[in-house]
């Protein structure tokens, strides 16, 4: 159970990141919900790779959810430029 607890708070953390930028960058926001799915994947990716680059050490909170935040908006804002891009075509 206590190596399930930081995926979570990891992934709960993507779903945070990626809301908050899609509400700060309101220009690749791809809807709230797709914002959170986007951060939700970031999220599991962070988590995943999280003792990559050594911070697998790092307390719950340090480590897993601010990574959860940023992988999440990083997620959340390659999506909402790549949605952009295809909108404005070739």
């Amino acid at each position: 159970m206590q190596t399930l607890a930081p995926f979570i708070v990891s992934l709960f953390g993507g779903i945070i990141g990626g809301i908050i930028a899609g509400i700060l960058f309101r220009k690749w926001t791809i809807g709230v919900m797709g914002n959170a799915l986007a951060g939700l994947f970031g999220g599991g990716l962070a988590a995943k790779y999280l003792g990559t680059f050594g911070l697998g050490s790092v307390s719950i909170l340090g480590g897993y959810l601010v990574s959860g935040l940023v992988g999440g908006a990083a997620i959340m804002m390659i999506t909402g430029l790549i949605r952009e891009a295809r909108k404005k075509g070739p």
